[in-house]
């Protein structure tokens, strides 16, 4: 099978790429534009290629990751695979758990984009939890009572999810998304965190220091959430394991129930 798994930054595809043989190839971009966020490999006999898009999406004509998408998908994958970390919004997600969507929607409004029905109950039998909704936000929720309004649309938030969702839409490949929870709906994550990676997930020094030096009480919480992110990655890439093995077993049955049809 040939498949297209996006993550937003290296941090979260990291325990996966350590687990399979991924290379960067060059990107089909155009001239000017240089990048370094396409990988691939194989993964249990699979044609694997990853995209790091960046976290939070551009609206502009010239979104380099959206561009990128587009071309991947030209290329006609079996499956396309949203994946990432995510904010959990519904009291019973836990950090760690891993969530599939039933739909994906902008609390802004826009259309609601329902996931491939097939792929999320294969994503089930491989140990996803299911939810009906993921929203997707411009800026990272860090504090609890904004998860708590949040949750009256969604189960779980993220940056990117929709967007990428929405062009696999436009195409006649299955698409699906999957995040790790990295914090719960009872978190309260460091104020100002968004300033402390860039898109590419780099930390900022300077930002990090000033954070540091002037609300040092919230180097627990930032400690904490860093490790949360490590272990929901790791879970991840356990997941996308376990989802590429049920993933070329249900396309083996397929293609044995067509052959039998075709010998009648």
């Amino acid at each position: 099978m040939k498949i297209l798994v996006t993550f937003a930054v290296e941090a979260e595809f990291a325990p996966w790429r350590r687990s399979h043989s991924f290379d960067p190839v060059q990107t089909p971009i155009p001239i000017r534009l240089k990048s370094r966020n396409l990988y691939r490999g194989i993964v249990f006999g699979n044609n694997v290629d990853v995209l790091l898009t960046g976290i939070g999406w551009e609206a502009s004509k010239t979104n380099r990751p959206s561009y990128i998408l587009r071309e991947l998908l030209k290329l006609e994958p079996d499956v396309c695979i949203s994946s990432g970390l995510a904010g959990g919004l519904a009291s019973d997600l836990q950090a760690g758990d891993v969530v599939a969507a039933r739909a994906l929607s902008l609390r802004t409004g826009g259309d609601v984009i329902h996931c491939n029905s097939n792929l999320v109950r294969l994503a089930e039998d491989a140990g996803a939890r299911v939810k009906r909704m993921q929203v997707t936000e411009p800026h990272v929720i860090s504090e609890a009572s904004a998860k708590a309004s949040l949750a009256a649309f969604a189960d779980f938030v993220d940056m990117e999810g929709y967007y990428i969702l929405q062009i696999a839409s436009g195409t006649q490949v299955p698409a699906i998304s999957v995040r790790a929870i990295s914090d719960t709906h009872d978190d309260n994550l460091p104020s100002g965190i968004e300033k402390l990676v860039d898109r590419e997930g780099h930390v900022q020094t300077l930002p990090l220091l000033k954070l540091l030096l002037r609300r040092p009480s919230q180097i627990p919480s930032l400690v904490d959430f860093g490790s949360k992110s490590k272990g929901a990655a790791v879970g991840l890439a356990e997941f996308l394991d376990r989802f590429l093995e049920v993933l070329d077993g249900d396309s083996s049955e397929a293609q044995a129930k067509q052959e039998r049809v075709a010998a009648r």
